[in-house]
């Protein structure tokens, strides 16, 4: 009798369970991601979710940008669920992530879809640095007093609103050498970014060699932004784009040693005694 009792309530079981499965409402949770102002071709990156209810509770798919993915999550209203997205994949440096403000803790919409979630992915913005090493051929050649500009220019630059031609700073120079060209803006993703750094001195016993930072390619990647204030101070090349040289020329008036002018003084008194010898 209890055999055949069980028998009948699991077979009960099994007749409702279509109908609370039609009982859960389907929520659905648009999620995806784009590249600004542009991204590496044929660029795929893993999307997921993670809810706190519902089933299934975590999901993930590789997808590419401006490809909008649906999750689906069944239950997740009824149980009052909130969900998460994620995207990973992502390369190590050179690329900056936001949201729109609808990836994280986001309600079950009863039958319905939530706002999608949008994550952009923006290259990092850059400093272009440039060393100035100068180099001296006296010890009394590094007392010249030297003056003039250096004039640093980024081309194909991003701003993370729009493409700049060019931006450009000029500095006035000073021996300890590290100048910067910093902003909100980042190398363009097609690579097409070219800085230079251009030293003009006044002085003509200067001589500059600006072939080092004439025609220098940023990548994405390469050398992030970094706060003026945080800079290293002169002779950091470890740090620095491109490199300077500036050599210093310094003849000054001959003139002889304390040895050098006893001799003159004796060959001075020597003509003049003998001059006066023969003329007396």
């Amino acid at each position: 009798m209890n055999m055949k009792r069980a028998f009948l309530a699991a077979v009960a079981v099994f007749i409702m369970m279509p109908g609370l499965a039609m009982a859960q409402s389907s929520s659905t949770f648009p999620g995806s991601f784009t590249f600004v102002p542009l991204g590496p071709d044929g660029a795929e990156f893993e999307l997921s979710l993670t809810c706190n209810g519902g089933t299934p509770l975590s999901q993930s798919v590789m997808t590419a940008a401006d490809n909008t993915i649906n999750f689906t999550v069944i239950g997740a209203f009824e149980a009052g669920a909130v969900c998460n997205f994620g995207i990973s994949g992502l390369p190590a440096n050179g690329w900056d992530l936001t949201d729109n403000g609808n990836c994280d803790d986001v309600a079950a919409v009863e039958n319905g879809s939530a706002a999608e979630c949008v994550y952009a992915i923006e290259p990092t913005p850059f400093s272009f640095w440039a060393d100035i090493s100068w180099m001296a051929n006296s010890e009394t050649a590094s007392d010249v007093p030297v003056s003039g500009d250096l004039t640093l220019t980024c081309s194909s630059v991003w701003d993370t609103v729009s493409m700049v031609t060019t931006v450009s700073d000029t500095y006035p120079i000073s021996m300890d050498g590290l100048q910067i060209l910093a902003g909100d803006y980042a190398p363009h993703p097609d690579g097409s970014t070219v800085c230079s750094a251009t030293l003009m001195v006044d002085d003509s016993a200067v001589e500059v060699d600006n072939s080092g930072c004439s025609a220098v390619s940023v990548e994405v990647g390469d050398p992030v932004f970094v706060s003026f204030e945080d800079l290293p101070r002169g002779g950091a090349e470890e740090v620095s784009i491109c490199n300077i040289e500036a050599s210093v020329f310094f003849e000054g008036i001959p003139t002889l040693s304390q040895y050098g002018m006893a001799i003159m003084v004796l060959l001075m008194l020597g003509v003049g005694f003998v001059g006066f010898r023969r003329f007396v």
